[in-house]
């Protein structure tokens, strides 16, 4: 090879290296933002109603944007993600709707909150700064009258603390 054609030849191909670099920095880049994205468009957004868990999080499949829409005849499955502040033996699930302003319990549900844990793959006891995943599988019966209201979903710890207690529009039709 020609000397100035030598010089030439590295000069394009260190621009080349630079160039796929820049591409690879910014394709990271870009599936980085691309997953925080996803992550936070997978969330529920809703109401802290006292909460002592620490990084609670909710997702009910297909609502992204409050009032989640549940169907009768069908369930309404939520996931909650959170790290307890308190060791806890056990966990009790209560589901509220509140009705004319009064609130009232969420008919024919599994109040076993450690029932809940195990269906997410987790257990009782609960353990103090370990992330914890649960999951419910709550009944919308066809005898429930289609309604707009606010579910409040309350993880109670052996204590009676509300390790999650989270608000979100719901519309039952």
């Amino acid at each position: 090879m020609y000397p100035f054609m030598y010089h030439h030849y590295r000069a394009c191909k260190n621009q080349i290296n630079e160039f796929y670099y820049f591409t690879e920095v910014i394709s990271m880049h870009t599936l980085t933002v691309f997953c925080i994205a996803i992550t936070a468009a997978a969330a529920t957004p809703f109401e802290d109603c006292g909460s002592l868990a620490a990084d609670s999080q909710l997702k009910v499949p297909d609502c992204d944007i409050p009032p989640c829409i549940v169907s009768r005849g069908t369930q309404l499955l939520a996931d909650m993600v959170f790290t307890p502040s308190v060791d806890s033996s056990t966990l009790e699930t209560q589901v509220y709707g509140d009705l004319l302003g009064m609130q009232v319990p969420w008919p024919g549900m599994d109040t076993n909150g450690c029932h809940q844990l195990e269906a997410a793959g987790d257990s009782c006891p609960l353990v103090a700064g370990e992330r914890t995943s649960w999951h419910l599988e709550m009944d919308i019966l066809n005898e429930y009258p289609a309604v707009s209201t606010v579910a409040t979903f309350q993880l109670i710890d052996a204590d009676g603390g509300f390790q999650v207690c989270a608000k979100v529009p719901v519309q039952v039709v």
